[in-house]
């Protein structure tokens, strides 16, 4: 029998989250500690915008994010960061990301910044890991960000209570996106929900 599949709206992780929130409020409202219901009364003042925003970064695997990897159709991206910078849902970085920050950047950016400064070392048998290791020991936070086109990178904070929110939900996501031969519409979303039992 084949896979059932569910097309779904542009906002459907906006309405999976807040399925979500509702779940737990309604079945675990006992247990919630201060900093957990903050966590909720907070994020629902917000904007629809800044929270379908914190809803796709904390859906990626990223842990810093540069603003052209927020640009989404539905999403008005300026305002969204800054209100989510202003009611602590997101920090620009410092010099104490500084790992990640490298860490997050492709092997040939990481390549193209060395050259930039002269790191002529770098083999171009050695593997990120060892390429970040060895930016890191020889140029500074400040010497590599002078080089950037702009410092519009960002980190998503707050987000334990969402994981301890996750473990109270029954129902998980599978966030693979489906390609349905025949039934495929390249203009709209889709994923297998699969509930557990």
């Amino acid at each position: 029998m084949p896979h059932q599949f569910a097309q779904l709206s542009p906002l459907y992780y906006y309405d999976h989250f807040n399925e979500m929130i509702d779940f737990v409020l309604h079945a675990h409202s006992n247990i919630l500690n201060e900093e957990e219901k903050a966590f909720i009364d907070d994020f629902r003042n917000l904007g629809l915008q800044s929270q379908c925003l914190y809803i796709r970064m904390y859906n990626r695997t990223k842990s810093i994010f540069h603003l052209s990897d927020l640009l989404y159709d539905e999403i008005g991206i300026c305002d969204a960061v800054e209100e989510l910078i202003q009611h602590g849902y997101l920090r620009s970085i410092t010099d104490n990301d500084y790992e990640s920050l490298l860490s997050s950047f492709t092997r040939p950016k990481l390549i193209e910044l060395s050259k930039i400064h002269k790191l002529s070392a770098i083999k171009s048998s050695w593997k990120k890991s060892a390429v970040v290791k060895y930016v890191r020991e020889h140029l500074s936070f400040q010497g590599i960000t002078s080089s950037l086109p702009d410092l519009h990178y960002y980190i998503p904070m707050r987000a334990d209570e969402i994981s301890r929110f996750k473990a109270w939900w029954k129902p998980r996501f599978d966030k693979d996106i489906c390609h349905i031969d025949d039934q495929y519409d390249p203009n709209q979303t889709y994923v297998v929900i699969d509930v557990e039992t």
